[in-house]
């Protein structure tokens, strides 16, 4: 199926404006929350009063009634739409996106509104929070995706309100909590490429003040890109799991600990070669072995592969302690927010794909690593520690709301700064005869430290009018150790660590260094006030129109893999915003839903990105100048009896304003990475009851649709950097509650075009002359059958 992306979408835009397709990813379905003991709602759209509750300002409120723009989706949403994968995120909500360059398939890398994660080091513009605690973003926020009660993305600059500040916004994640009752779930769901998705959950009611919840989800899945020569690429087989302890010892106090975790061990991606320009070192690399791999992969197509090399595969290790106290004084609440997160990330990547040994990397054992008898560490060795302390409260007869807060984080690397610590082995071609081959270590200790409050005041005599307004002080301390040995000898020759010469600045270009010495430890402190004011005013009951600014604030820090420069550290990143958007929720005739919309403008100042250049290639954050992103974002939900559609829209302008500087020329007409101009789907949906025991049939269908998005910084000199735009249709046939039991049984399908689309890549056109894809899933469908007991 040919897509063009922007004359689609278009044309979902003049359906919405003629009103016929209002709106979001929140079917009639999400206006009932399903804790997963109780049979859902099977009745249809409630009234418009009856709205979804949100966090979204850390106090529960209506969508309707939130001055932001926020998406939110329940349980239901979640299992109609199968969002098993941080990928499948991105069907929820406006303007938020995923790429990937790197051969991990579950990073939880969101971009929003065009901003997104940098890689190699920087910290992330998105931030996912799981029971309120800002997770780590290499680890991947989607071990958390089964039994939540929501999940709810903030669009803007987060951090008057949240522990990290941010400057593309926040999905929260909140988990289940434990019921009164005894009762749970258990979901199974089978299908194509022996995929097998088990997941329940089970309230265990200890005592009158003690419960328990225990849940857990396993999913296992066959690879979809065969490999000829070694393991096949993109299986699934992670085992995740979820103990929720909740203490209320009275009416007033709650105390809620959570444990969960995540282990995952799997193929990785496959990096599929698709380009190699004439004139450059691929081109004439191993006597043109690349190219004669190129025709062979072209022949093949992109779901197969010859590659025999070793260290790849990809392997997750998460564990994640939070406690959350809460205390009722009247109108005032305290609340402390505690956890600890330990995260281990291996992976290894094979960038040109291919049997000839041009681009590995990772921290998985190769030739290269076994030769030298250097051990290896992961690639993300990560302790995580959060601490904050709120209160919040009315006052002035619950005209003022109000909430402050202390935040702390301190996140580090096992093994301490000092020590050289290899958790990255790679190679890269430097001639048609050499190799260099490379170690990295990278440590680090990052602290921050945050005060911020925000108080909203309505007036007038029914709360019309209200105005909010919020500050954050953030100190950060960033501390980097790095290090980088190399050597550049004969094609597929592995060498011994004597041999390799410690590459940095200041420390030894020379084989006199001893490779327990060669690191850098720098340190880079950053200081920032950010700010939120916004004014809200209800003509009606029904109508919601708002303005507001922010300011983010994104630290600076170091380059972790650098071979030449004296100065590796890049400044920190700021935005300030403006939005203006209205909520309607509406009722005309027998038809109701709502219809949200917004517009708005980011100015950027010293945008970080990742320049990747030069032989061998090499990645280095830079700031580039300055910026702005504009959009416009829409989403709401229109019912009429059974049948309901949903739909979301999103256009993104993203221009750089000048001095965007690439191998000395400037670039600053790129594309920025990952945000499509235009993107945007919607859900058709039937529900339809079939007798007085309470059993539905339901049908939907959904479309996601998104134009072309950049994979690289530079799509100047990296002019095949770019994912083509894509459509893709997913539907879902359940029978709810058959023959009035708690049991539902359900067929599903996902991409049922069978549709070949790029989610990542890496583009090294103006360097090596080499660029590959990474591709999505294909087509895929199953049985789901569920159980409430």
């Amino acid at each position: 199926m040919g897509f063009d992306a922007s004359t689609r979408l278009n044309n979902i835009c003049l359906v919405w404006l003629a009103g016929t397709c209002l709106s979001a990813v929140i079917s009639s379905e999400a206006f009932a929350q399903i804790d997963g003991t109780a049979s859902p709602t099977v009745s249809g759209l409630p009234a418009p009063a009856d709205d979804i509750v949100v966090t979204a300002r850390r106090r529960d409120e209506s969508l309707q009634s939130v001055p932001l723009s926020v998406t939110a989706a329940t349980p239901a949403i979640l299992k109609e739409q199968r969002i098993t994968s941080a990928q499948d995120l991105q069907n929820l909500a406006p303007s938020l996106s995923l790429t990937s360059r790197s051969g991990q398939q579950q990073s939880g890398q969101f971009n929003i509104r065009g901003q997104g994660q940098t890689f190699g080091g920087a910290l992330p513009s998105v931030i996912a929070y799981f029971a309120e605690v800002p997770l780590e973003s290499q680890g991947g926020a989607a071990f958390a995706l089964y039994d939540l009660d929501s999940v709810q993305v903030l669009r803007g600059p987060q951090g008057t309100l949240f522990g990290r500040n941010t400057n593309g916004g926040a999905v929260l994640l909140t988990p289940t909590a434990p019921k009164a009752d005894f009762g749970g779930y258990f979901d199974a769901s089978f299908g194509n490429l022996d995929a097998l998705d088990l997941r329940g959950a089970i309230n265990l009611p200890i005592t009158d003040t003690l419960r328990l919840r225990l849940s857990g989800n396993l999913i296992r899945r066959d690879p979809y890109v065969r490999n000829l020569a070694g393991r096949d690429f993109h299986d699934q087989h992670q085992d995740s799991w979820r103990v929720f302890l909740r203490f209320e010892p009275s009416d007033n106090f709650t105390n809620d600990l959570v444990y969960t975790g995540l282990d995952a061990d799997e193929a990785g991606s496959a990096f599929i070669l698709s380009i190699i320009r004439p004139g450059k070192i691929t081109s004439t690399y191993d006597g043109g072995g690349l190219l004669t791999a190129l025709a062979q992969q072209n022949e093949r197509g992109p779901r197969t592969v010859s590659n025999t090399q070793e260290g790849l595969g990809a392997s997750r290790t998460i564990h994640l302690i939070t406690d959350t106290a809460r205390l009722e004084l009247g109108d005032v609440t305290l609340k402390n927010i505690l956890a600890f997160e330990r995260v281990k990330v291996n992976f290894g990547s094979d960038t040109d794909g291919t049997d000839v040994r041009y681009a590995q990397n990772g921290s998985l054992p190769t030739i290269f690593s076994i030769g030298s008898g250097v051990k290896m560490y992961p690639d993300m060795n990560l302790r995580q520690f959060t601490e904050e302390f709120q209160v919040s409260g009315t006052a002035l007869d619950n005209r003022l709301d109000y909430i402050a807060g202390l935040f702390y984080f301190l996140g580090e690397s096992p093994g301490g700064l000092n020590t050289f610590r290899a958790g990255r082995v790679g190679n890269t071609g430097s001639s048609p005869t050499t190799t260099s081959s490379n170690f990295v270590t990278f440590q680090f200790r990052d602290r921050s430290r945050a005060v911020f409050s925000q108080a909203t005041y309505h007036m007038g005599a029914d709360r019309e009018f209200s105005i909010t307004a919020g500050l954050r002080y953030t100190w950060d301390t960033r501390q980097s150790s790095f290090g980088r040995l190399v050597n550049n000898g004969p094609i597929n020759t592995p060498l011994p660590l004597s041999s390799y010469t410690c590459t940095l600045p200041g420390i030894g270009i020379s084989l006199m260094t001893p490779a327990s010495q060669c690191y850098r430890i720098l340190t880079g402190k950053y200081e920032d006030l950010g700010y939120n004011f916004s004014i809200d005013w209800k003509p009606v009951d029904s109508l919601l129109l708002y303005a507001t600014t922010r300011r983010g604030f994104k630290d600076g820090g170091f380059n972790t893999i650098i071979a030449s420069a004296n100065d590796p550290e890049y400044r920190p990143e700021t935005v300030i915003d403006y939005e203006i958007g209205a909520k309607w929720t509406y009722q005309i005739g027998s038809a109701r839903g709502r219809l949200n919309v917004d517009a708005f403008s980011s100015k950027y100042k010293d945008i970080q990105r990742q320049i990747t250049g030069g032989l061998p290639t090499t990645a280095v954050i830079q700031n580039v100048g300055d910026g702005r992103i504009r959009g416009l974002e829409a989403e709401g939900l229109i019912q009429a009896g059974d049948f309901s559609l949903s739909a979301f829209y999103a256009y993104l302008k993203a221009t750089y304003d000048g001095g965007f500087i690439d191998a000395g020329i400037d670039v600053s007409a790129s594309k920025f990475i990952g945000v499509p101009s235009h993107s945007g789907g919607f859900t058709a949906r039937w529900e339809h009851d079939l007798s007085s025991r309470g059993d539905a049939l339901i049908a939907s269908a959904t479309l996601y649709a998104t134009s072309r998005v950049a994979l690289d910084s530079d799509t100047v000199l990296n002019y095949e950097g770019f994912a083509p735009g894509y459509a893709t249709l997913g539907g879902r046939l359940e029978w709810r509650q058959v023959a009035g039991k708690a049991f539902d049984l359900a067929l599903w399908g996902k991409n049922l075009a069978d549709k070949l689309y790029v989610v990542g890549g890496v583009p090294q056109g103006s360097s090596s002359g080499m660029t590959t894809f990474i591709y999505g899933e294909p087509r895929t469908y199953g049985v789901q059958a569920s159980v409430r007991f």
